[in-house]
């Protein structure tokens, strides 16, 4: 089954927090949709989580950190990290222009690939 939207591979630093505990990860890549993070934290399959994160623009200029909510899809334990799919639930129609932006810009810049 194809998959909704292109994800682009990109690395973003996330804060990410479940329930009452905050942690920083990394993307894999990204999507309209979602997103894979990588971190030594576990998040249990299902679990909503709220990420926080700033999109990087040439010239390292990046975004005033976006707010996102989300629910665990999938997780992978991969040595002492954990990879992650975050299935975004709850967008803003301002976070989903700025996320649309940002993706558009993505997928006009040489060295960023898609998968679907």
């Amino acid at each position: 089954m194809p998959r909704a939207h292109p994800r682009y591979a990109i690395t973003v630093d996330i804060s990410v927090t479940v329930e009452e505990t905050t942690f920083t990860a990394q993307s894999e890549n990204l999507s309209m949709g979602g997103l894979c993070l990588e971190t030594s934290q576990g998040i249990e399959l299902g679990q909503q989580v709220a990420l926080h994160l700033a999109l990087v623009f040439p010239e390292n200029n990046n975004s005033e950190p976006i707010k996102i909510s989300g629910r665990v899809v999938w997780s992978t334990a991969i040595n002492q990290h954990h990879q992650i799919g975050i299935q975004f639930t709850d967008i803003s129609p301002e976070t989903t222009s700025d996320l649309a932006l940002f993706l558009r810009f993505l997928a006009s810049e040489r060295g960023y690939s898609t998968s679907r």
